[in-house]
């Protein structure tokens, strides 16, 4: 101990003098001093030492405190230097590695996404033994839990990954497809045991988000495709709680017929059940049809718009087909709504590459990426229509590939929306659905 109190006091003696040093400088702008100066602190304070600034005395944490700042402050200068530096040239991104602690950002971003995907594998052991996917406590804590580690903003881009780790991921996402089917097959029945299913659908835990993102979608779709008020539309992988075409419908587009499209038909028939006894409003507007998408050909051509799910056409090379087989058969100017991911989600659902939308005979119009509980992306196309002479970017002709990606909100309008969301997701609860 009398060892590790005197290595404390005389590294606690440099830091102070340091201090005193940094203290007297003019300016904390990058100089030769400043830099000499901050380099000797930084190599003072990196290794591994027994101090614990808990314990230091009233003097040593003042002197502390006031390092901090000091720190901040020349931090600060140092960046807007190289800041100013690198605007200087005509591709600022391709010279970032002239800020000298350039390589230590890359670390430890490199050191999160490892320590993040190690964490998925281990959660993707954890699910591959289960003997089931079927919800019980086990399985909704798996689920949850990797939820929970993928859902936050990380620097994570999966077409980096490893070939073991993509083999990983593109398991993981059909665990998950098989898991959330079991999870809507089980809740389709508790909800088609009551005399109203619609009347409960609030039942469902993850029935907000389903709120949440028709309600994106919507607003993404009149935004992006000025005018549009579809008559017919088809939801392709509707599943069994077709809760997007129901939100859809209800809430957001009344006037429209909605044809929902599953090649399972056990999925479709759970669906019917939720409308048992419906034969006016809601319920003569929605059906449900049991065909592969690869199937469909003519009928495409009918719809204003065209949803499509997530989880059809998991494998990279099945979502490209599946896109061009509707940019095959759409109508000119018809409107396409993907279902992506981004980051870290895309450990649990496919992401769409734009360029195979493109390439399916689409105009990309805009691309949204969640950054709260809802966790799909959302890719608004359009058809290309030969009679418009190309592509709309938000109502104005541009150049292919110029597409918005549109931000989430704001902090601070978020916090502003919190109550009216949460206030809106209790109404859609609430509210009787038309039947």
């Amino acid at each position: 101990m009398e060892a590790q109190n005197q290595e404390v006091a005389a590294l606690v003696e440099k830091i102070a003098g340091l201090h005193a040093a940094i203290s007297k400088l003019p300016s904390l702008s990058p100089s030769a001093e400043v830099d000499a100066l901050f380099t000797d602190l930084v190599t003072a304070c990196v290794p591994a030492s027994p101090v614990d600034v808990a314990k230091l005395g009233p003097e040593a944490q003042a002197m502390r405190e006031e390092l901090i700042r000091l720190c901040s402050t020349g931090e600060g200068h140092l960046e807007a230097h190289y800041a100013d530096m690198l605007a200087a040239f005509d591709n600022p991104l391709d010279h970032l590695a002239r800020f000298p602690y350039y390589g230590n950002y890359m670390e430890a971003q490199n050191q999160e996404v490892a320590a993040l995907v190690e964490k998925i594998a281990g959660l993707h052991a954890a699910i591959s033994k289960l003997p089931s996917l079927s919800p019980s406590a086990e399985v909704d804590a798996l689920f949850t839990d990797l939820v929970t580690a993928c859902v936050p903003a990380s620097p994570v881009d999966v077409a980096k990954l490893g070939p073991e780790a993509q083999a990983m991921r593109e398991e993981l996402i059909r665990l998950c497809s098989t898991g959330e089917g079991h999870l809507e097959a089980h809740y389709a029945d508790m909800l088609a045991a009551f005399d109203n299913p619609l009347d409960h659908l609030a039942r469902f835990p993850y029935y907000g988000n389903y709120v949440n993102l028709s309600k994106l979608e919507y607003d993404l779709l009149v935004r992006y495709v000025p005018g549009i008020a579809p008559s017919r539309v088809a939801f392709v992988g509707s599943g069994p709680l077709p809760f997007s075409s129901l939100v859809l419908a209800a809430h957001h587009l009344p006037d429209a017929v909605f044809d929902n499209y599953d090649r399972c038909g056990a999925a479709n028939e759970r669906a019917r059940r939720l409308f048992r006894g419906a034969d006016e409003g809601l319920g003569a507007r929605m059906a449900f049809h049991t065909a592969d998408v690869a199937t469909l050909t003519g009928e495409l051509g009918a719809y204003d718009v065209v949803f499509l799910a997530a989880l059809v056409g998991m494998a990279a090379e099945e979502k490209a087909g599946v896109i061009a087989h509707l940019g095959a058969h759409m109508a000119d100017g018809a409107a396409l709504v993907v279902r992506s991911a981004h980051g870290a989600r895309g450990f649990l659902y496919p992401i769409v590459d734009l360029e195979d939308i493109r390439r399916g005979g689409f105009d990309v119009l805009a691309v949204y990426h969640p950054d709260d509980e809802v966790i799909n992306s959302v890719i608004v196309a359009r058809k290309a229509d030969p009679r418009r002479g190309g592509g709309l970017q938000n109502g104005l002709t541009g150049a292919r590939g110029a597409v918005p990606v549109v931000s989430p909100p704001c902090k601070c309008c978020k916090v502003e929306a919190a109550a009216g969301a949460f206030q809106k997701a209790e109404e859609f609860a609430a509210k009787r659905l038309p039947v």
